[in-house]
């Protein structure tokens, strides 16, 4: 989970000639199509689902027109991803 986590951090980063338009496309990529992971070598690659589309009531959503960040900015988007698929872990 960490791993996908971190690529899902990375896809939202601006900077370095990356556009808001482009991280926002790698990041609605990984929504709607999940995160390649690998438990280890030699073995498959498996979809870590981002969000649970065959059940999507088991999500958890907060839709928000405006968000106003007091701070130091960072990626919140990571956060609020983990919030949102590890509602139902334990």
């Amino acid at each position: 989970m960490t791993r996908t986590l971190r690529e899902l951090d990375a896809a939202a980063v601006l900077g370095e000639g990356k556009k808001l338009f482009d991280a926002n496309k790698d990041v609605c990529r990984l929504l709607r199509y999940g995160v390649k992971e690998k438990e280890g070598a030699g073995k498959l690659n498996q979809i870590v689902w981002l969000i649970d589309w065959k059940n999507p009531e088991a999500n958890d959503f907060a839709i928000a027109e405006e968000v106003s960040v007091k701070g130091e900015l960072k990626s919140g988007l990571t956060l609020s991803l983990m919030q949102m698929v590890c509602a139902g872990c334990d």
